[in-house]
Protein backbone atom coordinates (compact mmCIF):
# COMPACT_ATOMS: atom_id res chain seq x y z
CA UNK A 1 0.00 0.00 0.00
CA UNK A 2 1.65 3.21 -1.08
CA UNK A 3 1.50 6.10 1.68
CA UNK A 4 -0.78 7.91 0.05
CA UNK A 5 -3.25 5.11 1.55
CA UNK A 6 -4.65 4.50 -1.60
CA UNK A 7 -4.52 1.01 -3.72
CA UNK A 8 -2.31 0.26 -6.57
CA UNK A 9 -5.21 0.43 -8.74
CA UNK A 10 -6.46 3.74 -7.27
CA UNK A 11 -2.63 4.95 -7.51
CA UNK A 12 -2.62 4.08 -11.20
CA UNK A 13 -6.41 5.77 -11.59
CA UNK A 14 -5.28 9.02 -9.84
CA UNK A 15 -2.40 9.02 -12.07
CA UNK A 16 -4.53 8.71 -15.41
CA UNK A 17 -6.56 11.63 -13.82
CA UNK A 18 -3.35 13.92 -13.14
CA UNK A 19 -1.88 13.09 -16.50
CA UNK A 20 -5.25 14.35 -18.13
CA UNK A 21 -4.81 17.43 -16.22
CA UNK A 22 -1.08 18.27 -16.61
CA UNK A 23 -1.55 17.49 -20.28
CA UNK A 24 -4.13 19.74 -21.17
CA UNK A 25 -2.79 22.36 -18.96
CA UNK A 26 1.58 22.04 -20.26
CA UNK A 27 0.36 20.14 -23.57
CA UNK A 28 0.83 16.31 -23.64
CA UNK A 29 4.92 16.53 -25.08
CA UNK A 30 5.72 18.00 -21.57
CA UNK A 31 4.10 15.73 -19.09
CA UNK A 32 6.61 13.89 -17.01
CA UNK A 33 6.34 10.90 -14.88
CA UNK A 34 8.28 12.26 -12.17
CA UNK A 35 5.92 15.32 -12.13
CA UNK A 36 2.67 13.08 -11.79
CA UNK A 37 4.21 11.51 -8.96
CA UNK A 38 5.42 14.12 -7.28
CA UNK A 39 1.46 15.79 -7.43
CA UNK A 40 0.30 12.16 -6.26
CA UNK A 41 2.49 11.92 -3.18
CA UNK A 42 4.27 9.07 -4.14
CA UNK A 43 8.01 7.94 -5.51
CA UNK A 44 8.13 8.02 -9.15
CA UNK A 45 9.16 4.03 -8.56
CA UNK A 46 5.61 3.38 -8.02
CA UNK A 47 4.55 4.19 -11.10
CA UNK A 48 6.98 2.32 -13.19
CA UNK A 49 5.22 -0.50 -11.84
CA UNK A 50 2.27 0.61 -13.36
CA UNK A 51 3.26 2.50 -16.64
CA UNK A 52 7.32 2.11 -17.96
CA UNK A 53 7.73 5.19 -19.33
CA UNK A 54 5.85 8.40 -20.44
CA UNK A 55 4.37 7.30 -23.34
CA UNK A 56 2.73 4.17 -21.55
CA UNK A 57 1.37 7.11 -19.09
CA UNK A 58 -0.32 8.95 -22.51
CA UNK A 59 -1.83 5.98 -23.87
CA UNK A 60 -3.60 4.95 -20.64
CA UNK A 61 -5.42 8.53 -20.80
CA UNK A 62 -6.28 7.95 -24.51
CA UNK A 63 -7.34 4.40 -23.23
CA UNK A 64 -9.53 5.85 -21.18
CA UNK A 65 -11.43 7.51 -23.67
CA UNK A 66 -11.65 5.43 -26.03
CA UNK A 67 -13.40 2.73 -23.56
CA UNK A 68 -15.74 5.27 -22.61
CA UNK A 69 -16.49 6.31 -26.53
CA UNK A 70 -16.83 2.26 -26.94
CA UNK A 71 -18.95 1.60 -24.55
CA UNK A 72 -20.89 4.60 -26.07
CA UNK A 73 -21.59 2.89 -29.16
CA UNK A 74 -22.14 -0.57 -27.59
CA UNK A 75 -25.32 0.76 -25.68
CA UNK A 76 -26.45 2.01 -28.92
CA UNK A 77 -25.67 -0.95 -30.88
CA UNK A 78 -27.60 -2.53 -28.15
CA UNK A 79 -30.91 -1.19 -28.61
CA UNK A 80 -33.81 -2.89 -30.21
CA UNK A 81 -34.67 0.10 -32.28
CA UNK A 82 -34.64 0.75 -35.84
CA UNK A 83 -30.94 -0.56 -36.88
CA UNK A 84 -30.68 1.90 -39.63
CA UNK A 85 -31.76 4.91 -37.12
CA UNK A 86 -29.40 3.19 -35.15
CA UNK A 87 -26.73 3.49 -37.39
CA UNK A 88 -27.23 7.13 -37.67
CA UNK A 89 -27.50 8.08 -33.51
CA UNK A 90 -24.27 5.65 -33.40
CA UNK A 91 -22.11 7.28 -35.67
CA UNK A 92 -23.72 11.19 -33.92
CA UNK A 93 -22.90 9.82 -30.39
CA UNK A 94 -19.03 8.96 -31.60
CA UNK A 95 -18.75 12.32 -33.67
CA UNK A 96 -19.72 14.28 -30.38
CA UNK A 97 -17.55 12.47 -28.20
CA UNK A 98 -14.62 13.13 -30.72
CA UNK A 99 -15.65 16.97 -31.37
CA UNK A 100 -16.27 17.95 -27.21
CA UNK A 101 -12.82 15.92 -26.67
CA UNK A 102 -10.98 18.65 -29.39
CA UNK A 103 -13.28 21.91 -27.61
CA UNK A 104 -12.57 21.14 -24.46
CA UNK A 105 -9.16 18.77 -23.90
CA UNK A 106 -7.28 19.48 -27.74
CA UNK A 107 -4.04 18.65 -25.69
CA UNK A 108 -5.32 15.18 -25.16
CA UNK A 109 -7.25 14.62 -28.67
CA UNK A 110 -3.60 15.30 -29.74
CA UNK A 111 -1.87 12.35 -28.23
CA UNK A 112 -4.64 10.36 -29.37
CA UNK A 113 -4.30 11.37 -32.53
CA UNK A 114 -0.81 10.61 -32.27
CA UNK A 115 -1.41 7.26 -30.81
CA UNK A 116 -3.67 6.66 -33.91
CA UNK A 117 -1.09 7.57 -36.18
CA UNK A 118 1.02 5.46 -35.04
CA UNK A 119 -1.94 2.13 -34.98
CA UNK A 120 -1.16 1.62 -30.89
CA UNK A 121 -2.69 -1.77 -29.71
CA UNK A 122 -5.21 0.12 -27.47
CA UNK A 123 -6.24 2.27 -30.62
CA UNK A 124 -6.61 -0.78 -32.97
CA UNK A 125 -8.57 -2.35 -30.14
CA UNK A 126 -10.76 0.39 -30.05
CA UNK A 127 -11.43 0.84 -33.98
CA UNK A 128 -11.72 -3.08 -33.84
CA UNK A 129 -15.07 -2.71 -31.25
CA UNK A 130 -16.71 0.09 -33.27
CA UNK A 131 -16.27 -1.92 -36.47
CA UNK A 132 -17.95 -4.81 -34.72
CA UNK A 133 -20.44 -2.58 -33.28
CA UNK A 134 -21.58 -1.06 -36.85
CA UNK A 135 -21.01 -4.31 -38.67
CA UNK A 136 -23.60 -5.62 -35.98
CA UNK A 137 -25.99 -2.62 -37.21
CA UNK A 138 -25.58 -3.55 -40.67
CA UNK A 139 -26.40 -7.30 -40.40
CA UNK A 140 -30.04 -6.19 -38.84
CA UNK A 141 -30.48 -4.02 -41.15
CA UNK A 142 -29.73 -6.72 -44.01
CA UNK A 143 -31.88 -9.55 -41.74
CA UNK A 144 -35.00 -6.72 -41.05
CA UNK A 145 -34.80 -5.68 -45.05
CA UNK A 146 -34.43 -2.67 -44.36
CA UNK A 147 -30.90 -2.62 -46.46
CA UNK A 148 -30.90 -4.56 -49.81
CA UNK A 149 -29.20 -7.67 -49.84
CA UNK A 150 -25.38 -7.87 -49.72
CA UNK A 151 -22.59 -7.82 -48.18
CA UNK A 152 -22.57 -6.48 -44.24
CA UNK A 153 -19.23 -6.10 -44.45
CA UNK A 154 -18.87 -4.42 -47.72
CA UNK A 155 -21.97 -2.19 -46.44
CA UNK A 156 -19.81 -1.70 -43.11
CA UNK A 157 -16.60 -0.72 -45.05
CA UNK A 158 -18.90 1.98 -47.36
CA UNK A 159 -20.36 3.80 -44.31
CA UNK A 160 -17.10 4.45 -42.61
CA UNK A 161 -15.58 5.67 -45.77
CA UNK A 162 -18.44 8.34 -46.33
CA UNK A 163 -17.86 9.39 -42.70
CA UNK A 164 -13.97 9.11 -42.50
CA UNK A 165 -14.28 13.44 -42.58
CA UNK A 166 -16.65 13.12 -39.75
CA UNK A 167 -14.66 10.59 -37.75
CA UNK A 168 -11.40 10.64 -38.87
CA UNK A 169 -9.02 12.20 -36.04
CA UNK A 170 -7.06 14.82 -38.14
CA UNK A 171 -10.31 15.98 -39.59
CA UNK A 172 -11.83 16.55 -36.76
CA UNK A 173 -8.76 18.33 -35.24
CA UNK A 174 -8.92 20.74 -38.70
CA UNK A 175 -12.26 21.49 -38.27
CA UNK A 176 -13.22 21.47 -34.76
CA UNK A 177 -14.88 24.58 -34.33
CA UNK A 178 -17.20 23.56 -36.98
CA UNK A 179 -20.96 22.54 -36.30
CA UNK A 180 -21.03 19.71 -39.07
CA UNK A 181 -23.35 16.78 -37.42
CA UNK A 182 -26.27 18.59 -39.56
CA UNK A 183 -24.17 17.13 -42.85
CA UNK A 184 -23.21 14.25 -40.68
CA UNK A 185 -26.86 13.47 -40.74
CA UNK A 186 -27.43 14.26 -44.53
CA UNK A 187 -24.40 12.12 -45.22
CA UNK A 188 -25.76 9.11 -43.30
CA UNK A 189 -29.21 9.87 -44.82
CA UNK A 190 -27.61 9.68 -48.65
CA UNK A 191 -25.41 6.70 -47.65
CA UNK A 192 -28.20 4.56 -46.31
CA UNK A 193 -31.07 5.23 -49.35
CA UNK A 194 -27.84 3.81 -51.40
CA UNK A 195 -28.03 0.40 -48.87
CA UNK A 196 -31.47 0.45 -48.94
CA UNK A 197 -32.42 0.53 -52.64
Amino acid sequence: MPRTGLTAEQVKERAIALAAEKMNVLGFDRVRLVDVARDLGVAHSVLYKHFPDKSALLDAVSAKWTQACAETGAKIAASPRSPSKLIVDWFVAIYRLKRERVLRDPELFKAYDLAAQKRKPFVVAYMTALHAQLGKLVRRAIAEKEFSAGSAEKYTAFLLEITRGFNYPAMVLQFPGKEREETLKQTLKLGLKALSR
